[in-house]
């Protein structure tokens, strides 16, 4: 039986700043969710991790907005 994976966000932030969203990854848990977010953050930025994330189950979408 494979295991049942799931797409996650972080919801992040540091001490003294606004919270921010990170993501997607694909996880089988929470934990491992926090996980591959704390991987996916040394892999995009010089800065240190968030000092909170918390996994959310679900996936970010951006949708351009349409030019006038």
């Amino acid at each position: 039986m494979r295991p049942l994976l799931r797409r996650w966000v972080g919801h992040c932030s540091y001490r003294d700043h606004k919270p921010f969203y990170l993501g997607t990854v694909v996880a089988e848990s929470e934990m491992g969710a926090v996980l591959a977010l704390q991987d996916l953050w040394t892999k995009i930025s010089p800065h240190p991790c968030p000092s909170a994330i918390t996994a959310v189950p679900g996936f970010l979408i951006l949708q351009p907005e349409e030019a006038t």
